[in-house]
């Protein structure tokens, strides 16, 4: 999965959530910069979930 793909699955997961969350309050970028050095070269199914996630949580920018 390219970067900008990335970037997009991101937006939507967040957007999907429970709240239907903005992702306007995460650094999207961030996270999938985190999410790529995870991967290795490979695919997003080589990361957990929870490490997805976490990443997420650690991006988000306070209101």
């Amino acid at each position: 999965m390219d970067r900008d793909s990335l970037i997009t699955f991101i937006t939507a997961t967040i957007a999907s959530g429970d709240a239907q969350t903005s992702p306007l309050g995460y650094d999207v970028e961030a996270i999938a910069d985190e999410l790529l050095d995870q991967m290795h070269g490979g695919d997003l199914s080589t990361v957990d979930t929870t490490a997805i996630w976490a990443a997420v949580n650690r991006h988000h920018r306070p209101s």
